[in-house]
C-alpha cells in the first residue's frame, strides 16, 4: 500500500474527529463532573454551603475541559501551523506533513488504530490522536486504508 492524500481540515471538523475519537474518555470526564454537581448540591442542602460551592465549581471546570479547551486548543494549533496536511500512508508509516512540520510514525508505534464513519483515527498515546477525514481519500483508497487498518494488531473496532 501507498496512498497519499492531501486536505484542509477546519477546526470544526478537527473538534469533531477528536469528539468521536475520544468518546469513552469524554463520557467518564462527563460522569465525574455529574457526580460532582451532584455531590456540591448535596453539600449545599446538608447546610456545607463552602463545600458544596467547591465541589460544583470543580465539576463546571470538569465540564469545561472537554468543550471550550479542547476546542481553543485545536483552533489555536490550526493557527499556529496552517495550510494542507499531506498524508502518506504505506506498509511501514504513516506520514504526516504540514508547511514547515513532518512526523513518520511506524505502525507498530500507535497504540490503537480505529475508524469511525468520517475518520481514520491513528492514537498515538490514549488521549493523543490524530482524526484523517476519509474525505480526504478517493471511495476505493478509503476501503483499501481501512482492510490495512482491520489487519493491524492494534485495531480496535468501534
Amino acid at each position: 500500500m501507498h496512498i497519499t492524500a492531501t486536505y484542509e481540515q477546519s477546526a470544526a471538523e478537527a473538534y469533531r474527529g477528536t469528539r468521536v475519537a475520544l468518546r469513552a474518555r469524554r463520557r467518564i470526564w462527563w460522569a465525574c463532573s455529574v457526580a460532582l454537581l451532584l455531590a456540591g448540591g448535596a453539600q449545599i442542602a446538608l447546610g456545607r454551603t463552602l463545600l458544596g460551592v467547591l465541589w460544583a465549581a470543580l465539576g463546571v471546570v470538569l465540564a469545561l475541559q472537554f468543550t471550550v479547551r479542547v476546542k481553543r486548543a485545536i483552533a489555536r494549533a490550526l493557527r499556529q501551523s496552517p495550510g494542507s496536511m499531506k498524508v502518506v500512508l504505506d506498509d511501514e508509516k504513516a506520514v504526516f506533513r504540514k508547511p514547515g512540520s513532518k512526523s513518520e510514525v511506524e505502525w507498530y508505534r500507535f497504540v490503537k488504530v480505529a475508524e469511525s464513519e468520517e475518520f481514520f483515527h491513528l492514537y498515538l498515546a490514549k488521549v493523543t490522536v490524530v482524526s484523517v477525514p476519509k474525505r480526504a481519500f478517493e471511495p476505493a483508497e478509503a476501503a483499501e486504508v481501512s482492510q490495512f487498518l482491520t489487519a493491524l494488531p492494534n485495531y480496535s473496532a468501534r
